[in-house]
């Protein structure tokens, strides 16, 4: 595209080698032309050919009409854990009823054309993929399930963090070229994140005997 300068074009082929990308993953189609097609221009004439992931997923599977369907697009890694809550929640409500859960993975939107090196992570790491997990709270489909979701935990440390707030942050640089920028403060907000989860997950996972020795080291340290 020649936006990239040969530093930048340097760094990103250092990242990617550590990063562990093969060669048999794939880019959007939107980014391999010459101009990048997104949505706007090409996608009037053509969005008439092209139904949403939701309905083209409810037409194969000839689901009812009655299935309701939510879309958490736009929140990065945060929205697989989130939509598990969801279904979870749901699932508590409706009974005799599946949920499936589709996460999928997609770099046009953070895609990044300029030279800020605190933006060229993104283009590094993430490709097109995908995942599926089909929940059922019908008593019937006990035994054939290979997992059971008992718990699930979250912290919303972004919001009230300023460090967590600006650590993955979508802005434009100084060549108005939109991306993401990544800073050092993502390992801080990260390992905060876990302490704080940990908290609240821990007395409903850990063993009795743990929980002895935990109230035991506690004792301890109060004492002495």
């Amino acid at each position: 595209m020649g936006n990239y300068s040969e530093e930048m074009l340097d760094k990103m082929r250092i990242a990617v080698n550590k990063v562990g990308l093969g060669d048999s993953t794939h880019l959007p189609e939107a980014l391999l032309t010459n101009p990048p097609k997104f949505m706007f221009g090409d996608f009037i004439k053509r969005s008439p050919k092209f139904p949403s992931l939701f309905c083209m997923i409810v037409n194969h599977y000839k689901m009812n009409e009655n299935v309701l369907s939510y879309n958490l697009s736009g929140m990065g890694c945060t929205a697989g854990l989130l939509v598990v809550r969801l279904a979870n929640q749901l699932l508590q409500v409706h009974k005799g009823t599946y949920a499936l859960i589709l996460s999928i993975e997609n770099t046009t939107h953070c895609c990044y054309f300029g030279n800020d090196h605190s933006k060229l992570i993104p283009n590094c790491t993430f490709r097109v993929g995908g995942a599926a997990i089909l929940l059922s709270n019908r008593p019937s489909d006990r035994n054939l399930c290979k997992y059971e979701l008992l718990h699930d935990v979250h912290t919303h440390a972004s919001g009230s963090s300023y460090r967590s707030y600006i650590s993955i942050f979508l802005e434009e640089d100084y060549d108005g070229h939109v991306g993401v920028s990544i800073t050092k403060d993502l390992l801080i907000a990260a390992t905060n994140a876990i302490d704080t989860n940990l908290t609240p997950l821990g007395p409903l996972i850990l063993p009795l005997s743990e929980k002895l020795l935990f109230f035991k080291n506690v004792v301890t340290r109060r004492i002495f």
